[in-house]
């Protein structure tokens, strides 16, 4: 399941989101188990200069059986993004390793 999303993130600021995940059916799919990565590239594609790598570091699966997760990145990430543009992709891994 790809999706696209426009993000304002302030550089030097927290960028706090919460996150949904459901089927076409709207049904929420049970994050439970899963893994999560958040990434800011350059441009899509393009070297990354700042990524999240799940639980503990500023990504929480809050409420996984309802589908939730949490990102915060912190100022100190945010700092690192590449002004006026970048390309941000959140990524979530099955425990089976499906990645969407």
């Amino acid at each position: 399941m790809s999706v696209d999303k426009n993000w304002k993130i302030t550089q030097g600021d927290s960028f706090v989101v919460t996150v949904a995940y459901s089927d076409s059916s709207a049904s929420p799919i049970d994050l439970s188990g899963y893994s999560a990565l958040f990434m800011a590239r350059d441009l899509p594609g393009g070297q990354i200069f700042c990524a999240s790598a799940g639980v503990g570091d500023g990504i929480t699966l809050n409420s996984p059986s309802a589908g939730y997760l949490y990102l915060n990145v912190t100022p100190e990430k945010t700092k690192k993004f590449n002004y006026p543009k970048s390309a941000y992709q959140l990524q979530i891994t099955s425990p089976s390793g499906i990645k969407n």
